[in-house]
C-alpha cells in the first residue's frame, strides 16, 4: 500500500471524516493531509489560522482544508476565514481538440503500449477526471450486456466525486482491444464459453490499470500528445473535448450533464465549445 493509500485508509478522527462524511476523493483527503499535519502542530487561535493562511499563500486548497477542519471540530462560527485575495487570476485557456487531432494522439499512445492507448481511450471517451479513472476495476464494466451484442459501446460505471457511480460508455473497438489483452495474458481463455468469460470477468475487483496515479496520468498524456500533434494536452482538456463532440452529434445539455457526472447544467455548459456557426447548423437539421 503506497502513502496516499495509507494515508486516506487511516483512522485518525478527522481524516475518516473526509473520507466517510464528507465523501472526499483519496487525492483531495491527501492534499488536505498535508496541510492538517502542519497545522496542528500550532495551537488553534484566529492568529494562527491567519498566519498559516498567508504562508501557504491563502490559495484555494488551503482555504478549503482550513474550512473543513473548523467543521470538522465543530468551531466554523467562532473563526473567520480571510477573503480571497483580490485582483484578477489569469485563467488557463480550455483548448478544443478535432477529432483528427483525438484519434492521432489515440494512435500513438497505442503504437506506445496497449496501457497508454487504453487509458487514452476510456479517459476520453467517457469524459473522465483522472481520479475516475484510477477507479475503474475490471468489474466496473458491464461485460453481461457487451457479450449480448459486442457492436454496441459498453457501459461503464465510474465513481465520480462525492463517491456518486455513473454510467459511461466506451467502443466496442477499445473493448476488443482490452479483451484482446486477456486473453494473451491469460486472465481469460477462448476455451471458455461467453457466459463464463461473463462470470470471471465480472467477478475480477481488481484495478483495471495498477500502480496508476493522477500525476503519471497527467504526464503520459501530455508527452504522448506533445509527440503526436505537436500540442501537449492536459487530461481535463479532454472533458471539454468530449463534450463538445457529443453536442455536436445531437447530445442534449441535460444529457451531457449527467454524463459528466455534473450535479449542475450550468458547469455542463461552461464546458460546451460549440461555435456559433455548428449550433446554426443543428438548428437548421431539426427545423429543416
Amino acid at each position: 500500500m503506497n502513502k496516499k493509500d495509507q494515508i486516506f485508509e487511516s483512522e485518525d478522527a478527522y481524516l475518516k471524516w473526509l473520507r466517510k462524511s464528507k465523501g472526499l476523493s483519496k487525492t483531495t483527503v491527501w492534499h488536505y493531509y498535508n496541510y492538517y499535519k502542519d497545522f496542528v502542530k500550532q495551537d488553534l487561535s484566529q492568529a494562527n489560522i491567519n498566519k498559516y493562511l498567508q504562508q501557504k499563500k491563502n490559495n484555494f486548497v488551503v482555504r478549503s482544508f482550513m474550512k473543513s477542519f473548523l467543521e470538522f471540530l465543530e468551531v466554523s462560527n467562532q473563526y473567520v476565514i480571510m477573503k480571497k485575495p483580490s485582483g484578477k487570476i489569469k485563467k488557463r485557456i480550455i483548448r478544443d481538440y478535432t477529432q483528427d487531432q483525438i484519434l492521432k494522439v489515440s494512435a500513438y499512445c497505442y503504437k506506445k503500449s496497449l496501457r497508454h492507448g487504453l487509458m487514452f481511450d476510456i479517459l476520453y471517451h467517457g469524459a473522465l477526471r483522472l481520479d475516475e479513472l484510477i477507479s475503474v476495476n475490471v468489474n466496473s464494466f458491464d461485460w453481461n450486456e457487451y457479450f449480448n451484442d459486442p457492436s454496441k459501446h459498453c457501459k461503464l460505471v465510474v465513481i465520480g466525486k462525492g463517491k456518486k457511480h455513473r454510467p459511461v460508455l466506451i467502443p466496442p473497438a477499445t473493448i476488443d482491444k482490452l479483451l484482446e489483452s486477456y486473453l494473451a495474458n491469460g486472465i481469460i481463455s477462448g476455451d471458455l464459453s461467453k457466459s463464463e468469460i461473463i462470470d470471471k470477468l465480472s467477478t475480477i475487483d481488481d484495478p483495471l490499470f495498477h500502480n496508476l496515479y493522477a500525476m503519471r496520468i497527467w504526464l503520459d498524456i501530455k508527452n504522448n500528445s506533445e509527440r503526436s500533434i505537436g500540442i501537449a494536452i492536459r487530461p481535463h482538456e479532454l472533458r471539454h473535448t468530449r463534450a463538445t463532440e457529443l453536442e455536436k452529434q445531437g447530445a442534449s445539455i441535460r444529457s451531457i450533464q449527467h454524463y459528466l457526472g455534473h450535479s449542475n447544467p450550468q458547469n455542463t455548459e461552461i464546458y460546451l465549445h460549440t461555435t456559433q456557426k455548428t449550433s446554426l447548423q443543428n438548428i437548421r437539421n431539426i427545423i429543416d
